[in-house]
């Protein structure tokens, strides 16, 4: 039986460049959400974003590609650094996929443009440049990628809004246990933070409203909305076996992965839980038990979603479900749309290698419907066996996979 490891992790992000240093973050409990000038001077009801503040190490990169390109091709390329792998000693470069994703693409090029043809008083637009073509493409990223580093097997772009990362990781992995690919990068890219992003989630009310200090509070009575954010995640899947040979480091295994649409509203979630209770029960029905050790929620810090999980884990692991930490990344680096599910798994990826969970902040005012153990304000030392990583998106999406420390064959 074929089974699927992760070799290898890169990110960007609001918290850091590199994983040491978000994951240090993370459990230390530092907010990185902040004031954003644009909001303000725009006069929304929302005033707070979480952004990358130091893009030095992306200076590399041309100016005319896209951020959302730029990010992912730093994480990209650092990911498959760190998994040690060496294009020239395959033997077959068609056995590595590359699948990666993006909810809403080259937006600040996009912005840019518009804001051009305003200034000109110019409705007529001819595009002679082909990098404004380029950020409109989701696989531009895929294919500067593959170009970087020699991959010639499968390669997919997707766009199913904020679990697309999650749902890239879930391809990779069919990929690999189907037999289809030995190694399979998979990532997510987003640079979401630009006027026109900040104007259309706050006529909807989704974001938050609170003071960028207490602004991504999931869990908490006062949540009223997500921050958005913005960074990249990837991370390089491998067949076990594949990976054993090479003496690869191996960091967790993916035990198994599914999504559902739940097929009733673009946002609106049932207070009942019960779609993401449906996909629990088809996430496990292969296991003979459902014991998790750690609990990598959605965990947006909007009164709906954040009562919706709680309702789902409620309604799926009974009264065990107290004895679970369950943590949210959000509430320290905000919502980077299609990479924030990646970000969870990597946060779920690093307690399994570390025994550590990093906490859900700003969790000060309880709300007596969300009374679970969301790990509040300070990190926790917990040994980590497997852990469970949900995401849910516009759209009636939802996703969800099971992590696990690596055994050997016949344990």
């Amino acid at each position: 039986m074929r089974r699927g490891v992760v070799t290898g992790i890169g990110l960007t992000s609001p918290a850091g460049k590199t994983v040491d240093e978000f994951w240090k973050n993370l459990n230390e409990g530092r907010n990185f959400v902040v004031e954003c000038d644009s909001m303000i001077d725009m006069g929304l009801k929302s005033s707070s974003h979480a952004l990358i503040e130091d893009k030095s190490h992306l200076y590399k990169y041309s100016d005319k590609l896209d951020n959302f390109i730029k990010f992912g091709l730093y994480a990209g390329e650092s990911a498959w650094k760190d998994s040690g792998l060496d294009i020239y000693s395959i033997q077959d470069e068609s056995r590595i996929g590359l699948i990666s994703s993006s909810a809403i693409g080259g937006t600040q090029t996009v912005a840019d443009k518009f804001e051009e043809l305003l200034v000109n008083d110019n409705i007529i637009f001819n595009n002679n440049d082909s990098h404004f073509y380029d950020s409109g493409m989701y696989h531009t990223l895929n294919v500067l990628l593959k170009r970087k580093l020699g991959i010639k097997g499968i390669t997919t772009a997707l766009s199913t809004g904020c679990t697309a990362g999650m749902d890239c990781l879930g391809l990779g992995f069919e990929e690999i246990i189907d037999g289809d690919l030995d190694i399979c990068m998979i990532g997510a890219s987003e640079a979401p933070l630009v006027n026109f992003t900040y104007a259309t989630l706050d006529v909807i009310g989704c974001l938050s409203k609170n003071t960028s200090d207490y602004a991504s509070c999931p869990f908490s009575l006062d949540r009223n909305g997500f921050v958005i954010s913005e960074g990249s995640a990837f991370l390089v899947l491998e067949e076990y076996n594949h990976a054993k040979d090479r003496n690869a480091r191996i960091y967790a295994e993916v035990e198994d992965f599914h999504s559902i649409n739940n097929g009733n509203h673009m946002t609106n979630l049932k207070s009942d839980g019960l779609d993401m209770y449906e996909l629990l029960n088809i996430l496990f029905k292969k296991r003979k038990e459902t014991t998790i050790d750690y609990i990598n929620a959605h965990g947006s810090s909007t009164k709906q979603n954040d009562l919706f999980e709680t309702e789902a884990y409620k309604k799926f692991f009974g009264k065990d479900i107290y004895k679970i930490p369950i943590s949210s990344t959000k509430s320290m680096i905000g919502h980077s749309l299609s990479s924030a599910s990646l970000f969870g798994c990597i946060s779920a990826i690093m307690s399994i290698v570390t025994s550590k969970i990093h906490p859900t902040i700003n969790l000060n005012n309880n709300d007596e419907k969300c009374d679970l153990n969301y790990v509040p304000n300070y990190s926790i030392n917990k040994t980590v066996n497997n852990a469970l990583v949900t995401a849910s998106g516009f759209g009636g999406i939802h996703s969800a996979v099971i992590l696990k420390k690596v055994k050997e064959e016949g344990e």
